[in-house]
């Protein structure tokens, strides 16, 4: 009995394999990031993250281990890579910004897969990006209203605090 050669798995994204993140190029400032670090691989770190947002993406692409990062921030003299990391957070946090704005208004490529291959692709929004950019936008018009008050209009740490003491106070007797 002859054996069938095994089949060759394609990918779902054969003839369009959709675009990482991380590919996409954005401009960082590095003469701001960099300010006051000499170190190579500090840098390195810093500029991959100030990309990609992620402390294990970022140690891999500057060939450190992730707790380099952490033990950086924790040597003493560290002030000067303390502020770099944060505004590398921030230049972070900017271009998932506009990740999360295309794909909630702007809409993104959703392809169609049939039988393993795209076949067409429609134009999809996310409606959750949406709600959630909307709340960090104007919290005070569509944040989630919850009132917690005790049952006797106290602040909620109040009303335990006075439940902590009246137990308390049963105890002595």
């Amino acid at each position: 009995m002859k054996k069938r050669p095994a089949k060759e798995k394609k990918s779902k994204h054969v003839d369009n394999p959709p675009k990482e993140p991380q590919e996409q190029e954005s401009p960082i400032d590095c003469e701001l990031l960099f300010q006051g670090i000499s170190n190579v691989k500090k840098r390195g770190f810093l500029a991959a993250f100030a990309q990609c947002g992620s402390v294990s993406k970022a140690a891999e692409e500057a060939k450190i281990h992730w707790s380099t990062h952490y033990k950086w921030l924790k040597e003493e003299d560290n002030a000067a890579y303390t502020e770099a990391f944060n505004r590398a957070r921030d230049m972070a946090g900017d271009i998932a910004e506009g990740e999360i704005y295309r794909r909630a208004f702007l809409g993104f490529n959703h392809p169609v897969i049939y039988e393993g291959k795209i076949t067409t692709s429609y134009k999809d929004f996310s409606d959750t990006l949406a709600m959630f950019w909307l709340k960090g936008l104007k919290p005070e018009r569509y944040r989630e209203n919850v009132n917690l008050s005790g049952a006797v209009g106290l602040p909620v740490d109040d009303f335990y605090n006075r439940i902590a003491a009246r137990e308390r106070e049963e105890k002595k007797s």
